[in-house]
């Protein structure tokens, strides 16, 4: 595994020690520099950097989100409820990918402050969350897991 100082990872750094880690010789990598890979042939986790300073992971989750006004509209209340219970535990964002008009999960990171054991629990907890997500959006039964108000909010 490479040698990582404490204090200041590069963006090189962060991609060969995500390469170790995942087991990835061949990064997907697209023009504008983001790589990505797939977990478990349903997760797609996309890699960048922006101003060198920074390491975003984004997960694109579900189907692409509905063009019928309505049907987009519950699909987002859905998720809002779903974030309203894990809001506490998590801090990834939320957000919706225009491109691939799906949902999008993304953290944001400072190169500065990971060292080799910070960016893998990153990318571990990261990956989790987007499984949750996804398990989330495809399955709705999560909901009744989830919080006692979401179960009064999901069945009036």
């Amino acid at each position: 595994m490479a040698t990582i100082l404490v204090g200041r990872m590069t963006w090189e750094e962060a991609v060969e020690v995500l390469s170790e880690f995942l087991l990835l010789e061949n990064w997907q990598k697209d023009s504008d520099g983001t790589y990505a890979f797939i977990v478990d042939n349903q997760l797609e986790i996309r890699v960048f950097c922006i101003d060198w300073d920074y390491i975003l992971f984004q997960g694109l989750i579900g189907a692409p989100l509905p063009t019928n006004g309505e049907s987009a509209r519950e699909r987002l209340k859905l998720i809002l409820q779903l974030n309203f219970a894990r809001i506490e535990d998590n801090n990834d964002v939320l957000s919706i990918d225009s491109d691939a008009r799906k949902i999008a999960i993304t953290r944001k990171l400072m190169l500065k402050d990971l060292e080799l054991n910070s960016l893998i629990d990153n990318i571990e907890s990261f990956v989790k969350n987007v499984d949750f997500w996804f398990s989330a959006i495809e399955m709705r039964s999560i909901i009744s897991n989830l919080s006692p108000l979401l179960n009064n909010l999901h069945h009036q």
